[in-house]
């Protein structure tokens, strides 16, 4: 796998085809050019808390979710998305 940065990961949430939060939003990265395997039965993790706030800060609001995981690869490598519910 190719990567343009050091940022292997993403993670973004999004509400009625919007995005409203994204792991990587305030972080900055540097430009690298890193070649990287993946070896059968090989797992690799990432892990991101998300505080129910969105990308300005705001808490969100109750209802349906969709989570999506994104390997930051050349190209990039998306999950399917994951639905969560969440309450007021």
């Amino acid at each position: 796998l190719n990567f343009d940065s050091n940022q292997l990961f993403d993670f973004k949430i999004y509400r009625k085809g919007w995005e409203v939060w994204r792991w990587s939003y305030d972080k900055t990265f540097e430009k690298a050019e890193l070649r990287l395997s993946i070896y059968p039965k090989e797992v690799w993790t990432f892990k991101a808390e998300w505080d129910t706030k969105d990308n300005q800060r705001r808490w969100v609001l109750g209802g349906r979710y969709y989570i999506e995981g994104i390997l930051n690869s050349s190209p990039p490598l998306r999950s399917e998305q994951v639905e969560i519910g969440l309450t007021d």
